[in-house]
């Protein structure tokens, strides 16, 4: 196995683990102020810390000052949009409404748009085995989505059509992302931090842009004053669109974006003992067995 294949394997992995923590923070927080400011604050911060480390970074990583390309920042732009602005929106609406472990569950449906899109747009090949693989992940994903948690427990939220709607239609925003973000990486060198950079600050001038013509920017960082929300908001950040991101991009530039999307779909096996932990919540052995069966499904697909 080659080395840099190794890296990807690894990197996606603490990817999934990383985003297996932030919807337990995001879904916290949304429930007390809503979705819409928490995508905010999250981006925002984010932005501001990745921009303020970059300078340090790029003093001890020499190689990493050479300047992306137009088609770079085009598709780099385009990545940020779809996955964290309009992907990360609905996903964090359907964390409130279904809570966050069926909202990552339905993640699962992620790789296969990143697959779907691969083959519609760079005519890469889906034959048989994919689609019993999309078929595979659909029936999983559905059954872990809708099944009734433990009635005795805490966990949050319950299954509304809305939510799973929302959920759906995030992850496959997300999984469009991701195509789009490969591609910065095909146009030519990039480094990963810079990607990552790029990518972020991107989406939060893009939301920056919104929340000014919704008048929003001064009521959403009233919320900072909250104790309780940036229990929730620091920690979501340094796990998610810091350390989850940089190791995301990482991974990007080492690996296909379909495999990618199989490792890093591996969150919901690593959320369910967290939420079970959190919550003291009972998580059936079915909704186990479906979650693992909708990973075969994507392995089948990209594998």
């Amino acid at each position: 196995m080659h080395p840099l294949f190794l890296t990807g394997i690894f990197l996606s992995l603490g990817t999934a683990v990383f985003w297996a923590v932030s919807p337990l923070c995001w879904a916290s927080a949304g429930r007390r102020i809503g979705s819409l400011p928490v995508l905010h604050l999250r981006t925002w911060g984010a932005s501001a810390i990745l921009v303020a480390l970059l300078p340090a970074y790029l003093a001890v990583n020499p190689g990493a000052r050479i300047m992306p390309g137009m088609p770079q920042l085009l598709w780099m732009s385009i990545s940020g949009l779809v996955g964290l602005v309009i992907g990360d929106a609905l996903c964090y609406e359907a964390m409130v409404l279904l809570g966050p472990r069926r909202t990552t569950q339905a993640g699962a449906l992620a790789p296969v748009t990143a697959v779907a899109a691969a083959w519609l747009a760079m005519g890469e090949s889906l034959g048989l085995q994919s689609l019993l693989g999309v078929a595979l992940v659909v029936a999983a994903t559905f059954y872990a989505v809708t099944a009734r948690h433990d009635p005795g427990g805490r966990e949050p939220g319950a299954v509304t059509g809305r939510g799973v709607i929302l959920a759906v239609l995030g992850a496959m925003a997300v999984g469009i992302g991701a195509v789009t973000g490969r591609q910065a990486f095909r146009a030519g060198p990039l480094d990963a931090y810079v990607g990552t950079t790029i990518r972020m600050a991107g989406s939060g001038v893009m939301l920056l842009i919104v929340a000014l013509l919704r008048g929003d920017v001064r009521g959403t960082c009233v919320h900072l004053r909250s104790g309780f929300v940036l229990s929730r908001i620091v920690p979501g950040i340094m796990a998610g669109p810091v350390i989850g991101m940089i190791c995301y991009v990482t991974a990007l530039k080492h690996m296909e974006a379909g495999l990618v999307s199989t490792v890093v779909s591996m969150s919901p096996l690593f959320i369910l003992p967290m939420i079970s932990f959190r919550y003291q919540s009972r998580i059936g052995w079915r909704v186990v067995a479906a979650t693992a069966a909708a990973l075969a499904g994507v392995a089948v697909i990209c594998l």
